[in-house]
């Protein structure tokens, strides 16, 4: 059986040790859950360039496919991915927008850019219970936040929320409201004050995340902080 660094460099995913190198905090705090995992959901899939890059399409799912042998994956994406999932009987792709709660009740694509369907009919479609979700999606600190708000309800008690890519609070191409209320501060402020300070979060899904973490830790990797939010 391979472990998680041979499996990340087995499908080349950016998780792996040369590139971000998530996969060494992964190896922590997914190591024991490996057996009991039945439910993964994973925000943002990965299609190489044309000209390739050398990964695998969907690299990150099928290393999360291996390595959780007896679990259920789930993919969320802007653009369509369903030949990934054609080619397991585990991998669920599905087709949304993550700074969508709700879906578009206007779906005149000339009044908008990228997909129309939210988070709830993904809820709606592959249902609930996930004992681990991935936020690799788009990076931006509003979706990072909304989609916690959203989803963290939608973890198993034990499950672990994972958020990549954190260098985006420091980097204003991703903070299109130029609040100071980045996703490193929400995540220090809750674990300095047990607080959830978000513009981004509604009130009644700040209670439910106040009342329902157990731990906080931020890991710095290669390039950029990663955030692992355990469920009490």
């Amino acid at each position: 059986m391979k472990n998680l660094k041979e499996l990340a460099e087995h499908y080349k995913t950016d998780k792996r040790e040369l590139e971000h190198n998530y996969v060494e905090s992964y190896d922590k705090y997914f190591s024991y859950l490996r057996e009991s995992c039945k439910k993964l959901l994973e925000i943002g899939i990965y299609r190489p360039p044309n000209n390739g890059d050398g990964r695998t399409v969907g690299a990150s799912l099928k290393m999360w496919e291996e390595y959780f042998n007896k679990s259920e994956i789930c993919g969320f994406d802007l653009d369509d991915f369903s030949d990934v999932a054609r080619e397991s009987d585990r991998i669920t792709t599905f087709i949304g927008n993550q700074d969508l709660r709700y879906t578009r009740e206007d779906t005149n694509s000339k009044n908008h850019v990228g997909a129309d369907i939210g988070l709830d009919d993904f809820i709606k479609t592959c249902g609930s219970d996930f004992d681990v979700i991935i936020d690799d999606g788009g990076h931006y600190i509003d979706h990072q936040q909304l989609t916690l708000g959203f989803l963290f309800e939608h973890l198993k008690s034990g499950g672990i929320y994972v958020i990549e890519d954190l260098h985006t609070s420091y980097n204003q191409a991703y903070n299109r409201d130029d609040t100071t209320k980045t996703t490193l501060y929400v995540l220090q402020n809750y674990i300095n004050k047990k607080e959830i300070d978000s513009p981004y979060i509604l009130d009644s899904e700040k209670k439910y995340l106040e009342e329902h973490i157990e731990s906080i830790v931020i890991d710095r990797a290669s390039i950029s902080e990663i955030a692992f939010i355990k469920k009490k």
